[in-house]
């Protein structure tokens, strides 16, 4: 008798919501590059402004986030937090190229 034996690809699950939805950390910022497209302001950045502000919202979600999908929390983004993050990718591309 001959086994085969398949490969079992292990993911690290980094943040669990409510309703029991896992993610690793590459669903988790998909899930905030995905979210964010959305939001008119972001979707004239050039990449790497788009790139600067994921990350400032994926920090944003986290210190925010509380068993929620990230999108929610992204739904929730005031005005205020849209523009701090805007400021934040958009100055970061700025001094990168001075």
């Amino acid at each position: 008798m001959y086994l085969s034996i398949k490969e079992i690809k292990r993911k690290t699950i980094i943040y669990i919501t409510e309703d029991g939805t896992e993610y690793t950390i590459k669903e988790f910022e998909q899930e905030i590059r995905k979210g964010i497209k959305e939001i008119d302001e972001f979707k004239n950045l050039s990449r790497k402004q788009f790139n600067k502000c994921s990350k400032l919202a994926y920090d944003k979600v986290l210190n925010i986030i509380s068993w929620e999908h990230p999108n929610t929390i992204i739904d929730q983004f005031e005005k205020e937090d849209i523009e701090e993050i805007l400021k934040g990718g958009i100055n970061y591309e700025k001094s990168k190229m001075q």
